[in-house]
């Protein structure tokens, strides 16, 4: 919805007085237009409001609309529209997994896809999941477990505006530097490219692999960032890609990363 557009309300009981209801657009109040009758009103989606929910509130009840209204004109940070089991801050932090092997490691809950490759644990059963610092998107390749063309990823719940977007996330590397780790957005629902056609995303960024080959040093902790724009309104595919392996003829010391968040923000 574009401010100054016409949404429409349909139920029983609304009454015949404009004062007795209220409408905001996640937290920016909306203007009742009038008239309105007791089975329809209908509100001007406010100036300047921030892409969310609509509240309805009649009677001191408020009722809130379970689907989020898009400004496409709004900027800030969309994850909890679009995104889903990010860790993203703003909802609390912590990634959670639909398997676990009562230990360590699991599989990436919904609506996280973890293609085969991307399974390196329990003899290709689970991976791509830890509980380390309280749930994390991670891969680890110690006791001889390399990953080749993993994939984790997810689409965006909804199309994503027309736009140039943001997407920033906190990680840690001890990645080794045969190895490679890449978060890439792609067009469509049905994931991201293998390293092969890494060309083919809508773009990439790799993560930092900076230890020396059979060893866990020197390792990194940032906040990485990957800018993105559409000219059209689309759903994409998130992710990362993963190619690691074990240098020195040995599994151990292997390759360990993790991602702590992710965030979406649209410019």
């Amino acid at each position: 919805a574009l401010p100054g557009d016409t949404l429409s309300f349909r139920g029983t009981g609304f009454g015949t007085d404009a004062s007795k209801i209220a409408v905001d657009f996640n937290g920016t109040p909306a203007t009742i237009l009038t008239p309105v009758t007791d089975t329809l009103f209908k509100v001007a989606a406010p100036d300047g409001f921030i892409t969310g929910n609509v509240h309805f509130t009649l009677g001191g009840l408020t009722l809130t609309g379970p689907t989020p209204i898009i400004n496409p004109t709004s900027s800030g940070n969309i994850t909890p529209y679009f995104l889903a089991n990010t860790g993203d801050t703003t909802n609390g932090g912590g990634i959670t997994n639909s398997a676990y092997d009562g230990s360590r490691w699991g599989v990436l809950g919904a609506p996280w896809v973890e293609n085969a490759a991307a399974l390196n644990k329990s003899n290709g059963t689970i991976g791509g999941w830890s509980k380390d610092g309280g749930g994390v998107i991670c891969w680890e390749t110690w006791s001889n477990t390399p990953v080749k063309d993993g994939i984790i990823y997810q689409p965006t719940s909804m199309p994503l505006p027309v736009g140039d977007y943001t997407i920033t996330f906190k990680y840690y590397s001890e990645i080794q530097q045969n190895s490679s780790v890449y978060l890439e957005v792609a067009t469509g629902n049905a994931g991201i490219p293998v390293l092969a056609n890494i060309s083919s995303a809508l773009a990439s960024v790799e993560l930092a692999n900076p230890a020396v080959v059979g060893t866990t040093a020197p390792n990194i902790t940032e906040t990485k960032s990957l800018n993105f724009s559409l000219s059209t309104s689309q759903i994409v595919s998130i992710g990362f890609l993963g190619n690691l392996t074990w240098g020195n003829g040995s599994a151990n010391p292997g390759n360990y990363f993790t991602v702590q968040w992710i965030k979406l923000i649209k410019n």
